[in-house]
């Protein structure tokens, strides 16, 4: 009797529960159909009214919409702080990317000194401020438009020191790059170093020229022409090859080997359109 007793009391409870969560998955559900209804009215204001007045565990789906009313009403830092939260926090890769680009598209609006303003308030309003890789590269690439490229190599030494990342190879080269703006040309040659000597092929082709440029700078022609020979004949298809036969040419011709310049000259003569030719016949001549 007391097994049926028992029984009996569990069937009613979970009768309960079950009916208390269909009412509950309802009312949530209406809810976000009426925050829904308002955003694709236009009435913006309503929208969020209708997303605060949501009782339980507020989706994924409902916080995109409560950003996107945010921004409607150019509510535009807030809504920047609530979708790099959304993005740290979720599951969700679609929602993650969706979340970054709302960001992007969000932060175009100011000017780099205000988007260093809005994600620096992000990152302090979020307990997990130095792990957002994505975000600490907006921050980093701002600095750079507007050539603070000493404190975007801060961001990105403290992402290589700090957080694992997938692709440490990038994050050299883009130090690499700013060093070369600054004219730090030896220290930018270590950097590159540690790429060409990964053999990392992503970024090979990048570190190689780069390496060239300053190889250039510090008057190492020798060096110089050996990083553009080794883009000739393991990168043939890059895009840059028109730049780097010249490049070659000019090099040899500094170090007084003419024979070479004129050679590298003839490749770049061979694959110029005809205006450019012109020049190239003249600086043979000039050999």
């Amino acid at each position: 009797m007391k097994i049926f007793y028992f029984a009996l009391i569990f069937f009613f409870t979970a009768s309960y529960i079950l009916a208390n969560s269909d009412i509950e998955t309802e009312q949530e559900n209406y809810q976000k159909e009426i925050q829904k209804f308002y955003f694709e009215k236009g009435e913006y204001n309503l929208s969020i009214l209708a997303y605060e007045a949501i009782d339980y565990d507020v989706s994924d789906e409902s916080k995109i919409l409560y950003a996107k009313s945010l921004i409607a009403l150019d509510s535009l830092d807030v809504a920047i702080n609530q979708l790099s939260m959304l993005k740290q926090n979720t599951a969700n890769d679609t929602i993650k990317e969706e979340s970054y680009n709302l960001i992007v598209t969000t932060l175009a609006k100011f000017d780099a000194l205000k988007k260093i303003e809005i994600l620096i308030k992000v990152f302090e309003l979020n307990e997990d401020k130095n792990q957002d890789v994505d975000l600490l590269l907006l921050v980093a690439n701002t600095y750079e438009e507007i050539k603070l490229f000493s404190e975007a190599n801060d961001i990105y030494y403290n992402i290589l020191n700090s957080i694992a990342i997938n692709n440490p190879n990038n994050i050299r080269l883009k130090i690499s790059l700013n060093l070369i703006q600054m004219e730090r040309y030896s220290e930018a040659q270590k950097e590159l170093d540690k790429i060409i000597n990964a053999e990392d092929v992503e970024y090979l082709s990048d570190a190689l020229f780069y390496n060239f440029i300053a190889c250039l700078a510090l008057d190492d022609y020798s060096k110089a022409s050996e990083n553009l020979l080794k883009l000739v004949y393991e990168f043939p298809e890059d895009e840059r090859m028109p730049d780097i036969y010249e490049q070659l040419a000019n090099v040899y011709f500094l170090q007084e080997q003419y024979l070479f310049s004129w050679y590298w000259y003839e490749k770049l003569y061979a694959i110029s359109l005809h205006a450019e030719q012109l020049l190239i016949l003249d600086k043979i001549e000039a050999i």
